[in-house]
């Protein structure tokens, strides 16, 4: 692996790909939700990671690192990174009692970490593990460049002094700005960059460039989802000032960043973004393909070509031959990789009409791509992607247009034009649902998967060319974890998977491997899925969660718990119901002891023309008769479809936490038997500590009603 610039880090820590103008109005919009914070639901417990106290590092250096924010992070005991050469350990305090070490726990959630002088610069995963398993990741940077800075001076007449191609890296303060001065070079443009997304920080950056005289030489909002960048210069040399933090004056854990600034060319910075980005799912491998020369001859199918808008208005041109009834697929990709854009495409027939000069006829044209997604992620694009038949031999012009002029602009907006023929293909994409009434509420989190329990993971296609079926299944489960075929129909974009483990399973973590089959020309064509995972959950300011994609799922099966309740559909599982017809599904509910609570079931995954009623089952029924309804208007083809269950448990978070402080107390009890004159006075403190931890870790632990949102299995229906 070679050195990577930050100026072109992969985007596979970038946020959400849909970049947001931060305008005036959307300032306005956000405060009106500061005062309306959102409640987050009861549900078993996952383990989910926020922010570290470290998220920059350098090769070959050492740091103490603390997990700041983190959700069920009960004894949190192992910090692990993509990369072998990023070592960490728990770090265990000094005992009071050197004698015997069994009475101190370790300090969970802090880690002496270490890197090797040979890891390469660039993106990396964290993770957490502890009580509840194994938590989502986080992205954290590596370059040679950084430069830790503890507190971000918020005083302009005390600024932080940066050079050239270092990173300086931190945590911005609330309610104020940081400020940096930097030496420049008379007629030199230089490109900073606050680097934020690459560490799934939720800062919106704001940064203003001033020159000696008090004179703003440039400024830039960022957004939720893309990194804040500008280019500036002065005609003489000068030392200008940097002011920069979070545009809605937040900071903190969550806000960290870092400051670079380059004198390097943007000419390159396509070639890295692109393929981790979430929503480059769809793009065919063309985007491999060597960029076409520019050319003022038209271009032969397929081809690739990169411009760049320099001004608002700028219309581009490009010339082609298309072939008579060819299917084509045109794409422009630019906003999926970071660019403030909104372009349209139009592409243009010459046409002679007789006795006057050519001119060009507008014959097709297109906008945004069409939206794929959930209340959680969204695979929209500004980007255009339009299907086209030529319909005569002949020259075409497509014409490219920014129709963005928003102040997010920077001097020059960049973008690839990409035409090839159309191709039958799918792309997928899969992420884990967060299980609640309402998916805005999701949030950051592994998938923690209790002893005869289940969880949801929910897959999107994106396909060109013909809407075929695709089949989804999950490879190499080890023995005990279970997950049925899922379908997308061909009138579908989505569908779900329902992972479940057995009462028996074994404790462990393993990695999903989520593939999609589908015949094609009498071909049979596979993919595995993408993968993404929560970066950022709603908040006050942020109104819904954003996403990204990530190097792997990893679902932990708990030695310690079982779950309350379980739903699975008896055989058969698959029913086959004519259009117009009705039939039902017969559910067996598995209750933990003393669980006597109603559920409600609700579908989830219907397609259209299937209809599905709430059902409700009493606490005293371990069975339930679910009705399916097949209208007129369904279409033929295989459905998977499965319920979700609503109902009140009691569970106990960590009882085990409670038999060790008892161990330890009971421990020290016999210590201060057999203790000397000189230690009693010690170990009877120690004791007297230790009896009202007890008492405290009694309360914290003890059972309490959880509200559980627990799929069912798969309901398959094939509708005649």
């Amino acid at each position: 692996m070679h050195r990577t610039e930050l100026s072109r880090l992969p985007a596979i820590l970038v946020g959400p790909p849909m970049p947001i103008r931060f305008t005036l109005t959307m300032i306005v919009w956000v405060l009106v939700f500061a005062g309306t914070p959102r409640s987050a639901n009861a549900q078993l417990p996952s383990l989910g990671l926020r922010a570290l106290s470290q998220t920059f590092f350098r090769p070959g250096a050492s740091y103490e690192v603390d997990v700041r924010d983190s959700i069920d992070g009960q004894e949190i005991d192992r910090l692990h990174f993509s990369d072998q050469g990023i070592k960490s350990a728990l770090v265990r305090p000094a005992t009071e009692s050197p004698a015997d070490t069994s009475v101190t726990e370790p300090s969970y959630g802090k880690f002496n970490v270490a890197l090797d002088k040979a890891v390469a610069d660039g993106c990396y995963q964290s993770r957490i593990s502890g009580r509840f398993g194994e938590s989502n990741p986080r992205g954290v940077v590596v370059d040679e460049r950084v430069v830790w800075v503890d507190q971000f001076p918020n005083s302009a007449a005390q600024p932080l002094p940066v050079e050239l191609n270092q990173i300086y890296a931190g945590r911005v303060p609330a309610t104020t700005r940081s400020y940096a001065v930097f030496k420049t070079v008379a007629g030199q443009t230089y490109r900073l960059r606050l680097i934020s997304h690459a560490v799934d920080s939720k800062l919106i950056g704001s940064v203003t460039v001033y020159d000696r005289e008090g004179q703003v030489l440039a400024n830039r909002f960022g957004g939720l989802d893309v990194d804040t960048e500008l280019t500036f210069g002065t005609d003489a040399d000068d030392l200008v000032t940097i002011k920069f933090g979070d545009a809605l004056y937040r900071g903190g854990d969550l806000f960290s960043c870092g400051l670079l600034i380059t004198d390097q060319s943007m000419s390159s910075w396509i070639d890295d973004f692109h393929h981790r980005q979430v929503n480059s799912i769809g793009i065919t491998p063309l985007m491999d393909r060597p960029v076409s020369p520019v050319s003022t001859e038209p271009y032969q199918v397929p081809f690739v070509v990169d411009g760049a808008f320099n001004s608002s208005d700028e219309l581009d041109s490009h010339l082609a031959y298309f072939p008579k009834g060819t299917p084509l697929t045109v794409d422009v990709i630019s906003e999926r990789i970071g660019q403030p854009t909104d372009v349209r495409v139009t592409i243009y027939q010459q046409t002679a009409p007789e006795g006057q000069a050519p001119v060009w006829k507008p014959i097709a044209n297109a906008d945004d791509r069409a939206n794929v997604g959930d209340a959680v992620v969204r695979l929209i694009s500004k980007d255009p992607q339009l299907r086209f038949v030529p319909p005569t031999d002949g020259v075409y012009k497509i014409v490219v247009f920014d129709q963005d002029n928003g102040q997010a602009l920077g001097s020059e907006q960049r973008y690839r034009l990409i035409v090839q023929n159309e191709q039958d293909d799918f792309e997928l994409l899969a992420y884990s649902v967060t299980p609640c009434k309402d998916l805005n509420f999701a949030r950051p989190q592994g998938i923690y998967l209790p002893r005869g329990g289940a969880q949801t993971i929910r897959v999107f296609a994106l396909r060109t060319g013909k809407n075929v079926p695709i089949r989804l299944t999950v490879r190499d489960l080890p023995e005990g974890i279970h997950c049925q075929p899922a379908w997308i129909a061909s009138n579908q974009s989505t569908a779900d998977l329902i992972l479940t483990a057995d009462v028996s399973a074994n404790a462990l973590t393993t990695s999903l491997n989520i593939e999609g089959w589908c015949e094609v020309a009498g071909q049979t064509l596979s993919k595995p899925a993408r993968l993404a995972t929560i970066a950022t959950d709603a908040d006050s300011h942020q109104p819904q969660p954003t996403f990204r994609q990530c190097d792997q799922l990893s679902i932990t099966v708990g030695e310690l718990d079982q779950c309350p309740v379980s739903i699975k559909a008896s055989e058969p599982s698959t029913l086959t119901i004519p259009k117009g017809g009705k039939g039902q599904a017969i559910l067996k509910i598995v209750r933990g002891e003393g669980n006597q609570s109603s559920i409600i079931l609700r579908a989830k995954g219907l397609p259209p023309g299937v209809k599905v009623a709430d059902l409700a089952i009493a606490g005293d029924k371990d069975e339930g008769t679910w009705p399916i309804e097949v209208t007129d208007k369904a279409t033929p083809g295989t459905y998977t479809f499965w319920g979700q269950a609503e109902t009140k448990v009691k569970f106990a978070t960590n009882p085990q936490a409670l038999d060790r402080v008892k161990a330890k107390h009971q421990k020290l009890k016999q210590m201060l038997e057999s203790a000397t004159e000189a230690t009693r006075a010690g170990l009877q403190k120690q004791v007297e500590d230790s009896e009202k931890q007890v008492q405290a870790v009694a309360k914290q632990v003890a059972a309490k009603d959880v509200a559980l949102y627990a799929p069912s299995s798969l309901i398959t229906v094939v509708v005649e």
